[in-house]
């Protein structure tokens, strides 16, 4: 849910001691549970929580155009029995884009595609990340988009997706080669085409003996 909250739009809201995974309840007659970071799994809480909020200030994607329409768009919010959702966030620059996707469920897709703008795609974070207590279950190759259809686009991408995680990935745009013009017919060229056509004329009459 972190993940989640931290890559939506809107501002973000953790109270005292919830980045740590604190044991128990805040309480004004006491201070938070520090102890609790005595725990490796607490720390990896604390460390993850430190990653989002280090990768929220570095991606002007996540808060450029958090109040406008264009700074966010769902990939695919439709997939319940799944329980997963995609989305993309954008920043004013062009090509300034991160996708997020999010696993709400206990199942791991080794292979799971989304329909996405044409590109490539590197996973930047990863909840399931081992130093953050998960499985390791990431995505550490570059993903270039493949023209499959896929939720309504015509490029998509397949991607590794632990249970309960959410994956984000930087977008690079491909420039697409222009295509080269093509060679104009030169003079000699039409001079012996036609050349070529006469000879056929006059084979095709039986005017020459082979």
């Amino acid at each position: 849910t972190y993940g989640y909250m931290m890559t939506h739009p809107g501002k973000k809201l953790l109270f005292m001691g919830q980045e740590f995974a604190s044991y128990r309840e805040w309480s004004e007659e006491r201070e938070l549970d520090w102890k609790s970071l005595l725990d490796p799994k607490h720390q990896q809480v604390a460390d993850y929580v430190k990653a989002l909020n280090k990768l929220y200030t570095a991606e002007t994607s996540l808060y450029e155009q958090d109040d406008v329409p264009n700074g966010f768009e769902w990939m695919n919010c439709n997939n319940p029995e799944e329980s997963t959702v995609s989305f993309v966030r954008r920043g004013k620059t062009k090509g300034d884009e991160i996708l997020v996707v999010c696993n709400f469920d206990t199942i791991h897709h080794q292979e799971f595609t989304i329909g996405v703008a044409k590109g490539k795609y590197k996973e930047i974070l990863n909840s399931d990340d081992v130093k953050f207590g998960g499985n390791g279950l990431t995505n550490p190759r570059m993903v270039t988009t493949k023209k499959i259809k896929w939720d309504g686009r015509p490029d998509s991408i397949t991607i590794q997706l632990a249970p309960l995680s959410v994956a984000i990935f930087k977008y690079t745009a491909v420039e697409e080669k222009p295509k080269a013009p093509k060679k104009a017919t030169s003079l000699a060229e039409v001079c012996l085409l036609l050349d070529l056509f006469s000879l056929l004329l006059v084979l095709s009459n039986g005017s020459i003996a082979l």
